[in-house]
């Protein structure tokens, strides 16, 4: 538990000068490299990152990989191939 107030005091935007970064990548961006950062700052009580983060940790079970003739790289392969193939939004939807 932490004392602090939500009386927002500065709140910051991020935009890509050269148009290489579209907004989740700039979110993402935020969350995984400003926001621990700004909250180490002294008088900092709390940093919030409006959004969500597009990433994901995958634990792969060797004996599992093993079972079903598979490599790390097929994963890889599978995730980036139905990643591209999915709308935004709709990775925990079923694939027809």
């Amino acid at each position: 538990m932490s004392k602090s107030t939500r009386n927002y005091l500065i709140a910051r935007s991020l935009i890509s000068e050269d148009g290489s970064m579209d907004g989740d990548d700039l979110q993402d961006y935020a969350q995984s490299s400003l926001e621990k950062v700004l909250a180490r700052v002294p008088g900092v009580g709390e940093v919030e990152i409006f959004g969500t983060q597009y990433a994901m940790r995958i634990w792969l079970n060797p004996d599992k990989l093993t079972e079903y003739q598979m490599t790390v790289q097929d994963v890889i392969t599978a995730l980036k191939d139905y990643t591209w193939r999915s709308p935004r939004g709709s990775s925990a939807e079923r694939r027809p």
